[in-house]
Order: structure tokens, then C-alpha cells, then sequence
């Protein structure tokens, strides 16, 4: 789920003046996954620069 299909289960929410609790989920989960994913991947790259000594994920 990208930005724009984001906006528009949110417009088509609004729209309906309702945003069911499936919707509010699928939101929060995605953002949660792609969160997980950047992390992973900021931990991958300071792995290959830096070795274990540093975290980004406590710099974060």
C-alpha cells in the first residue's frame, strides 16, 4: 500500500463520513511493516559500514 492508496481509502472514509476498523488496521499495519522494513535495512547498512558497535536503531 503506497501514499496514494493510503489518501484514498482515507477521502473515500471521509467521504462516507466513516472509517471502519479493517481500514484504520490495514493503515497502521502497513505503516508498521514499512517501518520494520526500514529499520532492517538501516541495521543491514550500519552492519556493512560500521560492524556491531554502533545501532542506528538507538540513534533513532
Amino acid at each position: 500500500m503506497n501514499q496514494f492508496e493510503i489518501k484514498r481509502i482515507i477521502d473515500q472514509a471521509y467521504d462516507k463520513a466513516q472509517l471502519n476498523k479493517e481500514d484504520i488496521t490495514a493503515i497502521l499495519a502497513e505503516d508498521l511493516a514499512n517501518l520494520d522494513y526500514l529499520l532492517q535495512k538501516a541495521d543491514e547498512k550500519r552492519d556493512e559500514i560500521c560492524g556491531d558497535e554502533v545501532h542506528l536503531r538507538a540513534i533513532i
